[in-house]
């Protein structure tokens, strides 16, 4: 639909034109209802429909303009360093994640030797324990006692009078 044929509808729709000479008072000012059409079914198509193209006035747009040799090289040159700079992020990204493993490694290592000499000084007490012929009841229990820690009155506030 065209420019003309949308501003003429919406010129139509702004300045609508009703003679009032067609409207009597005694009518009343309802609309009539009008029956609905019954719908038609759809016919199932038989063979598939191929849509046409459209045949096109103008063309798509203006050819594309060659690339001199020179803009031909440089294209090449900044694709070369441009892989190169990807290969040498790669292989930085690469070196950060092993030392960060190793990194781990040694901090896992160092946590499970401090986990076994915990270990291991538990057993010791244990074997001082079974060695010594005293029963369980009677060691001693050691319990740091009780701190009652009181915080320090306010002093009342001493007036001197010259």
């Amino acid at each position: 639909m065209g420019k003309k044929k949308t501003i003429e509808k919406l010129e139509n729709i702004e300045n609508p034109t009703v003679s009032t000479d067609s409207i009597d008072d005694n009518e009343p000012l309802q609309a009539e209802k009008t029956p609905k059409p019954e719908p038609i079914p759809p016919t199932p198509p038989t063979t598939p429909t191929i849509p046409e193209p459209i045949p096109q006035s103008q063309p798509q747009s203006k050819p594309k303009r060659k690339q001199t040799d020179a803009q031909k090289e440089t294209t090449v040159k900044m694709r070369q360093k441009l892989m190169e700079k990807r290969e040498k992020d790669r292989l930085e990204r690469e070196r950060l994640l092993e030392i960060e493993k190793k990194y781990l490694e040694e901090k896992v290592i160092q946590k499970a030797l401090s986990i076994k000499k915990r270990q291991i000084k538990k057993h010791k007490v244990l074997d001082e324990i079974e060695d010594d012929d005293t029963p369980i009841e009677e060691l001693p229990i050691r319990r740091q006692p009780q701190r009652n820690y009181q915080p320090p009155q306010p002093q009342a506030p001493k007036f001197i009078f010259v």
